[in-house]
């Protein structure tokens, strides 16, 4: 029997509203990003730094895949997963998954396009701007106070990602900057919104634009 065991990727993502945007080849592994819904101007990034097996497909014949038995442990609107016993697993190489063993089979669903890979790796999420985003943004546009901070948020999770999350001190940080943005709360720490506002004012003493 299939079970899917949910994976935390620090992003609220719906996975009905997402869909893979890309998908890359690396030399030892890959990345596919897909649609954050609540952050129009961002991907989330999931990556593999080590030898996979994969598969792309649509929900569709995912969802009415004949898997010998019904699935346990799905949640509603989870994205990402961790699974056993499902039969794209087990017809793979048994000779690739002996080598490289243990290999573990993750599964990434959306309303549109998923994702299948087996690796010894654990996946990686990181929170990127969106290619087509990027390549418009100039040093000299304009954005909010409160922009800003989410930008500068992301920036500092990437570092650390980029630094395989050693970083307990920015791990710290990072959790006092989390904030639910749709529903208007500010940081965990309030004190840190109020460093944030103090460092613009620094900088742009004016009219600060909050």
């Amino acid at each position: 029997m299939p079970r899917y065991i949910p994976i935390q990727t620090g992003v609220p993502i719906r996975s009905s509203e997402s869909d893979l945007l890309t998908f890359q080849w690396r030399t030892n592994g890959i990345a596919a990003d897909f649609i954050v819904p609540d952050y129009a101007n961002f991907a989330l990034r999931v990556s593999f730094d080590q030898a996979c097996i994969v598969r792309l497909l649509d929900e569709m014949p995912l969802s009415t895949e004949d898997d010998d038995t019904p699935n346990e442990g799905l949640i509603a609107e989870n994205f990402a997963y961790r699974v056993e016993g499902a039969r794209f697993a087990r017809i793979q190489s048994e000779a690739w998954m002996f080598g490289l063993e243990p290999v573990e089979h993750y599964r990434f669903i959306t309303g549109w396009g998923c994702l299948d890979v087996l690796s010894r790796a654990a996946p990686a999420f990181l929170l990127v701007r969106r290619a087509s985003e990027r390549s418009d943004v100039k040093g000299s546009d304009p954005i909010t106070v409160d922009d800003a901070f989410e930008a500068m948020r992301v920036f500092l999770e990437a570092y650390w990602n980029r630094g395989d999350a050693k970083s307990d001190d920015i791990a710290v940080l990072l959790g006092s900057l989390n904030r639910n943005r749709e529903a208007g709360i500010g940081p965990l720490d309030p004190a840190q919104w109020e460093d944030w506002l103090d460092a613009v004012s620094s900088i742009a003493p004016r009219n600060p634009t909050r």
